[in-house]
């Protein structure tokens, strides 16, 4: 902990103009909230299957090889899309052949073909003195409890998120570390599990700096979940003490 901060506190000082008037480390709250939910995969439906789609919508058809045959197409294509269609919901088989089932008129319509993937579980990071969840590539060390709790914190708040609002959290989440391979997009519509949170803490260090040419007092803060200066938390102490620096 030293050693970064040391770190930061050089990497300030290359700044010839720049002076450190005060530095000081904190813990950071945040919640961590451990969740499960199965992607779904959007593809833009391709041209066999919408065909595939189109005919069972219209003609009252029981087996892949009939359907094989209106679309001059192997049986085998048929057979294996019509089993990722009845696993995805979008084809049943009934008394009188296979039919669209809801989602598969609205998938249909949209242009669009969900396929549902395996169950992950994930970890999410809410902050409340950002109103956010932050994601990081990095390993963080936390702690259990604080040594110095950063001084804006409400130590009482318990923070309650509703399934909404952690589905949104792994959308973000996803968002930034997918890599788009493909024509598909990966999202999440609903969680299979969740807990209730729990907080944990994470180590900031805190310098106050005048700058001689601007002749003015700032204050920096580094965050290791982001891996950089905060300028959250930076704003959140300017408007707080800036007034009592001059």
């Amino acid at each position: 902990m030293a050693e970064q901060q040391a770190k930061l506190k050089s990497q300030l000082l290359r700044n010839p103009v720049l002076t450190i008037v005060k530095e000081a480390s904190w813990e950071l709250p945040l919640w961590s909230f451990e969740v499960g939910y199965m992607p779904v995969r959007r593809f833009r439906l391709d041209i066999l299957m919408r065909m595939m789609l189109h005919v069972i919508e219209t003609l009252p058809v029981r087996r892949a090889v009939a359907i094989a045959d209106i679309l001059h197409v192997e049986e085998l294509f048929i057979e294996d899309l019509l089993t990722k269609m009845q696993q995805n919901g979008l084809v049943q088989l009934e008394k009188s052949g296979y039919s669209l089932t809801i989602q598969g008129t609205r998938q249909l319509q949209a242009g669009v073909y969900e396929e549902l993937q395996s169950e992950r579980f994930d970890q999410l990071l809410y902050s409340p003195a950002h109103s956010q969840f932050l994601t990081t590539e990095f390993e963080l060390e936390v702690l259990e409890q604080p040594m110095d709790v950063y001084r804006y914190t409400k130590l009482e708040q318990h923070i309650d998120l509703n399934e909404d609002q952690l589905i949104e959290g792994i959308r973000e989440k996803m968002a930034e570390e997918t890599e788009h391979v493909g024509d598909f997009v990966e999202t999440v519509d609903a969680l299979s599990s969740s807990d209730e949170g729990e907080v944990q803490w994470v180590t900031c260090h805190e310098f106050l700096v005048y700058d001689s040419k601007e002749q003015q007092h700032y204050v920096r803060v580094w965050n290791p979940v982001i891996g950089s200066w905060d300028a959250t938390l930076e704003q959140a102490i300017e408007e707080q003490e800036a007034p009592s620096w001059n």
